[in-house]
């Protein structure tokens, strides 16, 4: 063990949290995809704070064109919300590399 890097540590932690998202995303896909995900739903279904969330993809310049379409913030109670089927496909694509980066 003393001779694996981090990398090929949390390889196999990334490649299993990509599959665990990608098996939601299928179970989204059957539900109603018309119900749009609250911040709860994310945090639930990603396992991640909502202040995580903000700092991490919501504030994060380099989403705003990519998110644009799929999260939306409705001031006041409704706060934001999220296409589900959109949204889980930019969580496959980008949750690896956001995690990595959250975790420096």
């Amino acid at each position: 063990m003393p001779d694996q890097t981090i990398a090929q540590i949390l390889a196999p932690l990334v490649q299993a949290e990509v599959d665990r998202q990608l098996a939601e995303r299928e179970q989204v896909v059957r539900s109603d995809p018309r119900k749009w995900w609250t911040v709860a739903d994310v945090r639930e279904r990603y396992g991640v704070s909502p202040a995580w969330l903000t700092d991490n993809i919501l504030a994060a310049p380099r989403f705003q064109r990519e998110l644009d379409g799929i999260a939306a913030n409705f001031a006041g109670r409704m706060g934001w919300r999220f296409e589900p089927t959109r949204f889980g496909d930019f969580m496959s694509k980008h949750f690896a590399d956001i995690a990595k980066e959250a975790a420096r």
